[in-house]
């Protein structure tokens, strides 16, 4: 278990030297460079090529934390996010999303989607919703099954159907 409170770290930390000398670091691949925080400012300290060798196993990884986005609402969701798209006018299929581009002549930026392991597409925002949990799923079930108690007896009274449908009385399909 990780003893790192990671809420000190500098903007940008990536990593924490867990021996003697404590020191934060920021590995930067995109630029092939590595970072330590002199606690004023990042200095530069080699590339991460030259961590290879072992001799750094003393550094522990932040660890990643999952982007919170609840929907659309949020703007649009954060790369790394595993949510739904409204595909080709079809149903609603799981992305991951990999990237934000903003196309300079589509004003805002969109976010791109992985979908199925072989297809891209990208949004503005609109086309993505969250998964919904177990809880949520439960929940329309329910009142899917109210509805249905309520068009087959042909009542308008709620009570009385949700209190059949949680009570386990199911529309038998014959």
């Amino acid at each position: 278990m990780s003893k790192v409170d990671w809420s000190l770290a500098p903007e940008g930390t990536t990593h924490k030297d867990v021996g003697l000398h404590g020191l934060w670091y920021r590995f930067d691949f995109e630029n092939n460079l590595v970072c330590y925080w002199n606690h004023r400012a990042w200095q530069m300290s080699g590339t991460p090529k030259e961590y290879d060798d072992g001799s750094m196993n003393h550094l522990e990884s932040r660890p990643k934390q999952k982007p919170s986005w609840s929907g659309p609402q949020d703007g649009l969701p954060p790369v790394g996010t595993v949510c739904e798209i409204h595909y080709e006018n079809r149903d609603w299929v799981e992305c991951e999303i990999v990237a934000h581009k903003h196309f300079s002549d589509m004003g805002r930026p969109h976010a791109i989607a992985w979908i199925n392991g072989d297809t891209l597409d990208q949004s503005q925002g609109l086309r993505f919703r969250a998964i919904k949990t177990p809880e949520q799923l439960a929940a329309e079930q329910r009142e899917t099954a109210i509805r249905e108690i309520m068009d087959i007896a042909d009542v308008d009274c709620r009570v009385t159907a949700a209190r059949l449908v949680d009570a386990g009385f199911k529309r038998e399909v014959v």
